[in-house]
């Protein structure tokens, strides 16, 4: 069984899960036919606006009916309203989906619908049940937290006449922010697992860790996260000619003190050598853009070198002349002579 027939078998088994789960919370879950009412309290906080936009995408089918219903904390719909629907309650109600009527100390009702329904195991969801968690337990959160966009929408769409927030659009947009926050996360995890297959590591003489991602520049920030001083990226502009026709870039890890303008310097040298073009009064380790050297771009902070982006394209003949190959030796042969002492250090002191 290969690797992608393994994620495709687990994700019906983690939907089958979900099912079964369902049954006891839904008790009319299989009568298809029968619309959906998503019940969470009034004035939904960040857990239970995650609760009804995981339900939505995880349990509700794609063309099935659905709507949102708002009651007092801690109650439910009445059961005139529930009849002749599937009707699911989170973050109210005190059943199992709603983490106040348990004894718990940092916990959140989206976390109780992680277990109950085998959710625990999608890495891409842990950021979304963590700002739950810290939320509902009125820990401190980043200013800039998805928290805190969740919690302007209601603001956001309030009628002064009607003194009422429109709650559909409130749910619309969240669900939207929440799509593209999971999306994200999706593609990081993807890019973790992407880059011990794809990568080149190097941990150099004097301590400096350089990665090489050729062709998939999507996996420079899982390179980071891997521990790279230095990642070093092709984005391929023709498949045709995937050795001849691509952008580079070259960038340090935002924690690392290494700089990049020798390596400037040694590239352009190469670049100038290939072009037949004297580098006689040039300064090599200047940052911007010497149109002798092609498209070569030291940025002013000395982090970035770029050649080619998608926001500055390349023009007719900047494209480097250097092989992927040749510009990966030429960065290694430079940050070799780097030294980062703690690393370097801890080098010798293994070797004796």
């Amino acid at each position: 069984m290969n690797s992608m027939q393994e994620a495709v078998q687990k994700a019906y088994a983690a939907k089958g899960m979900a099912l079964e789960a369902l049954k006891a919370e839904v008790p009319n879950l299989e009568q298809g036919e029968l619309p959906w009412k998503l019940v969470t309290h009034l004035h939904p906080d960040t857990d239970a606006m995650v609760c009804i936009w995981a339900a939505t995408r995880f349990l509700v089918g794609t063309n099935e009916e659905v709507s949102y219903h708002f009651v007092r904390s801690g109650e439910t719909l009445l059961p005139d309203e529930m009849a002749g629907f599937r009707v699911l309650h989170m973050d109210t109600g005190l059943g199992e989906l709603d983490q106040h009527a348990l004894d718990y100390t940092r916990t959140s009702s989206f976390e109780l619908m992680c277990k109950k329904y085998g959710w625990l195991e999608d890495e891409a969801l842990r950021p979304i049940l963590e700002m739950t968690i810290a939320t509902d337990n009125v820990e401190v959160v980043d200013p800039t937290s998805v928290h805190y966009v969740l919690k302007g929408l209601h603001y956001h769409f309030y009628d002064k006449e009607t003194k009422e927030s429109d709650w559909g659009e409130v749910c619309g947009n969240a669900f939207l922010i929440l799509d593209l926050l999971y999306g994200q996360w999706k593609q990081k995890v993807k890019a973790r697992k992407d880059l011990t297959v794809h990568a080149g590591f190097n941990e150099l003489k004097g301590g400096v860790r350089f990665t090489t991602i050729l062709t998939r520049p999507q996996l420079r920030d899982a390179a980071y996260e891997n521990g790279a001083d230095v990642v070093m990226w092709t984005h391929v502009l023709d498949w045709k000619k995937r050795d001849k026709d691509f952008m580079v870039g070259i960038q340090v890890n935002r924690m690392s003190t290494v700089t990049l303008e020798c390596v400037m310097a040694d590239i352009r040298e190469a670049e100038a050598k290939k072009r037949n073009v004297s580098v006689e009064g040039k300064n090599l380790q200047a940052h911007g853009k010497d149109s002798a050297f092609g498209g070569w771009y030291l940025h002013g902070s000395k982090k970035l070198i770029v050649c080619g982006s998608r926001s500055n394209p390349l023009a007719e003949g900047e494209q480097t002349m250097l092989a992927p190959g040749e510009i990966v030796n030429i960065i290694r042969n430079r940050l070799v002579r780097v030294f980062i002492p703690d690393r370097h250090n801890a080098k010798r002191q293994a070797r004796r």
